[in-house]
């Protein structure tokens, strides 16, 4: 049985009007046509969607366990003699932040996939992809990582 090709993944539409004398046509240009018919569209779509929640429950779970692990050095030193602070450490913050940057993750993903598939079911055979959002994500992780490491060089000198 023969796979499928690019053709038969999508709906017919009015067929493309040919590219003028010296220019090019754009090779994967969004197209407005009929609802995208393969289901594997969609599926595709929820899986990306769902590696984004699994990347969501990764950094809540990471950030938990930082602050938890802060919480349990305080009791170990309290309980060694030592004074133990109230105030929040560094490791206590990136935590904190850690949990809420996955939360607000997992907001922007679900929100993405929405809008990815009414895109589809609207006849966006290939919707762009912005950019935008992902170059920030990208930059907090970096930050975060920074952060982790600069606070990992205080402790141990």
């Amino acid at each position: 049985m023969e796979s499928p090709t690019a053709s038969d993944l999508v709906v017919p539409a009015t067929p493309a009007k040919p590219p003028e004398p010296g220019h090019s046509q754009a090779p994967l240009a969004a197209t407005k046509g009929p609802e995208v018919a393969d289901p594997r569209v969609y599926l595709a779509a929820e899986r990306t969607f769902l590696a984004w929640v699994r990347t969501v429950l990764a950094l809540i779970g990471f950030g938990f366990l930082i602050v938890r692990f802060e919480l349990f050095s305080r009791e170990a030193a309290f309980a060694g003699g030592h004074s133990a602070s109230n105030r929040w450490s560094i490791a206590s913050w990136l935590g904190f932040s850690m949990v809420c940057f996955g939360v607000m993750l997992c907001l922007v993903s679900a929100l993405r996939y929405r809008a990815y598939v009414r895109e589809l079911e609207s006849g966006i055979a290939n919707p762009p992809v912005r950019h935008g959002i992902m170059l920030i994500l990208a930059v907090a992780i970096v930050l975060a990582g920074l952060a982790m490491a600069f606070h990992l060089l205080l402790m141990f000198p």
